[in-house]
């Protein structure tokens, strides 16, 4: 990976500026380790794939209506959303943007008149108090294309030329808050959902996929915002063509395998006296937000393992280039803190860090998971 560093010292910050990859040349996704399944499955008519891993190295990627690929990038994080440690979109109170798919897209699904999208999904642990769109594919003027809106427990999609958003037929259920590998096609006047790969919900829907206009695709919210959907997203997929069935169970197999070999990370609850904390900023152009560098003394641990007096905690203080309301959390008064140990989150390694104290080298460095 290119990058540079800068600090850390006294006063300064850290960043490892990473490099967005453009190619006109990209790996086939199919490719994997033997012995493992593929996924996707199929490539053909594949117009977008985000896969799960570092953005960097394997970034989203954009395909014209040939299959030839065009752009490979980074989704453009908004308000307070985050990667995971798993490079998952974190959507908390945030979203994700696709850029520059549009005509992509509307091209390719225009041609076929049929659309499949697929996500390895999260859901929130608290359902939306309104309505909270999963992904949104809107043009400029706000007119929804396609979408995917979560409505209490219950799963509904939206397509042009469908019903007023009061009308729309639910399509699925949501029975607990389980991750779970997740398919929608539309295509031939129908609906279907499939979760890890069984069918789930079918419903009648007529769509004008002809009269598509370019658009923004957006994950956890809808392009104008107000419907943000808390939950996480990997795994993503769309097609300018309906999925069969057995596609579908495929990649739900495979999807499940890569998610399997994910080593759990060791967590510790505590409270502590925050002793010292790095003062933040929010002129920090080219970023849109940062991590500050907190000293606590611990007092007592609620959960998991840890021996030290003191510990040294990276915290998100700055978020859409706004000051968080941690940034200025009172020196000298007790609070509880999960974290997990900062080499454990390869996510964080090109943001930027505040780290504005005379820090002890020899304690160990977290990072604070309460927030997610």
């Amino acid at each position: 990976m290119n990058g540079n560093t800068i600090g850390p010292v006294k006063g300064a910050l850290t960043a490892t500026v990473c490099l967005t990859l453009m190619t006109s040349g990209w790996t086939s996704a199919a490719t994997t380790a033997a012995g493992t399944p593929s996924w996707p499955a199929d490539t053909n008519q594949l117009v977008f794939l985000w896969k799960n891993g570092d953005r960097v190295r394997s970034p989203s990627v954009a395909y014209d209506k040939t299959g030839t690929p065009l752009i490979s990038y980074g989704p453009v994080a908004r308000g307070n959303a985050i990667y995971g440690r798993h490079y998952e979109m974190l959507l908390r109170s945030g979203s994700f943007h696709a850029n520059r798919l549009g005509d992509y897209l509307s091209a390719a699904v225009a041609k076929e008149k049929a659309l499949s999208f697929e996500a390895f999904i999260v859901p929130p642990r608290k359902a939306p108090a309104a309505q909270g769109r999963i992904v949104s594919y809107t043009t400029a003027s706000g007119e929804t294309l396609f979408g995917l809106v979560q409505r209490d427990d219950k799963i509904l999609p939206a397509l042009k030329d469908t019903a007023a958003q009061a009308d729309w037929k639910p399509l699925m259920t949501l029975a607990d808050t389980r991750p779970f590998h997740l398919a929608i096609r539309c295509a031939s006047g129908e609906v279907i959902a499939w979760r890890d790969g069984k069918e789930a919900g079918r419903i009648q829907i007529e769509a004008d996929f002809a009269g598509w206009k370019p658009g923004e695709l957006v994950f956890g919210d809808s392009f104008a915002g107000g419907e943000n959907w808390p939950g996480r997203l990997e795994g993503i997929l769309l097609y300018s063509r309906g999925q069969s069935a057995s596609e579908v169970q495929q990649d739900a197999i495979a999807y499940a395998a890569l998610t399997s070999v994910r080593q759990p990370v060791p967590q510790v609850r505590f409270t502590g006296t925050l002793l010292r904390r790095s003062d933040s900023e929010t002129a920090i152009d080219p970023y849109f937000r940062a991590l500050a560098l907190f000293e606590y003394k611990v007092d007592k641990v609620l959960a998991g393992t840890f021996t030290g007096e003191k510990i040294l905690v990276y915290t998100w203080t700055v978020m859409h280039k706004k000051l968080l309301p941690d940034a200025e959390r009172p020196v000298g008064k007790p609070y509880e803190v999960v974290v997990e140990p900062f080499e454990s989150q390869p996510q964080l390694e090109c943001e930027l860090q505040f780290d504005t104290f005379d820090r002890d080298f020899s304690l160990p460095v977290f990072y604070d998971v309460g927030a997610e």
